[in-house]
């Protein structure tokens, strides 16, 4: 038996962002702190965070003594992001299914927010995105003052 009301599923696409050797000073906002105590949501706003997606609603929460982690939720998607702020260690992981044209302006804003020693964007997709040309308008070597080291590409078929 058939379900003949059932929607086509979306084009799957996921994103991922993962950033290391980050700025001390944007590491430190995401300690605990006595003198100047925060709220995990205050700091969505304060980092710049909030304005990724503005209509999503989120969870997050600040870590003891340190680290960080929100989760939103708008429209059909989600975005997610765990911090590790510790020097020896630092890294940022930014991962979200929303649909676009091109993420070069998210990547750049992520990137800006962050300001990591270096990056690698991950983009995953299904055989509906492969068959659109303008999927691969990543950004290129004029990124926030980065260059492109590597670039790579597979395709795998069952």
């Amino acid at each position: 038996m058939t379900n003949n009301n059932r929607q086509k599923p979306l084009s799957c696409k996921m994103l991922e962002i993962m950033m290391t050797d980050l700025d001390r000073g944007i590491m430190e906002q995401f300690y605990k702190s006595l003198e100047a105590p925060t709220t995990a949501k205050d700091l969505t706003q304060s980092s710049g965070i909030g304005n990724i997606f503005p209509s999503a609603e989120t969870d997050e929460f600040l870590f003891d003594p340190c680290g960080y982690s929100v989760n939103g939720l708008f429209n059909e998607n989600f975005f997610t992001i765990h911090i590790t702020p510790e020097p020896s260690c630092s890294f940022v992981s930014f991962e979200t299914n929303a649909q676009m044209n091109s993420y070069h302006k998210l990547v750049d804003y992520i990137v800006t927010i962050f300001k990591p020693g270096s990056f690698q964007v991950s983009l995953f997709v299904d055989n509906e995105c492969l068959e659109q040309r303008n999927l691969f308008a990543l950004p290129g070597r004029d990124l926030s003052g980065y260059n492109m080291k590597t670039k790579a590409y597979w395709e795998y078929n069952h």
